[in-house]
């Protein structure tokens, strides 16, 4: 999770980690914290999610990446060719 979009959310503990992310180019980006249990509304539905939080720049087109676990709890099924994401609860 960005940053900004911690800040927009509010009051939420955020616990301090060591954790890194290496990407592609071999940067080293470091994270702001972790956010446990956070309630996401997917539909009807209320699934708690861990997220890392990271400071990066606003793009509020791609604004979260979703984690694997998340996604087999939430059967989602992406549709590369059709650019779309369903979730199954």
């Amino acid at each position: 999770m960005p940053l900004f979009m911690l800040k927009m959310i509010g009051d939420v503990e955020v616990r301090p980690t060591r954790m890194t992310l290496q990407l592609v180019d071999k940067f080293v980006k470091y994270h702001h914290g972790i956010i446990e249990d956070l309630l996401v509304k997917v539909d009807k539905f209320l699934l708690p999610v861990v997220f890392g939080v990271m400071d990066m720049e606003k793009d509020y087109e791609v604004s979260l990446i979703l984690g694997r676990p998340f996604m087999k709890i939430a059967k989602v099924i992406i549709d590369v060719d059709v650019g779309k994401m369903k979730v199954w609860l």
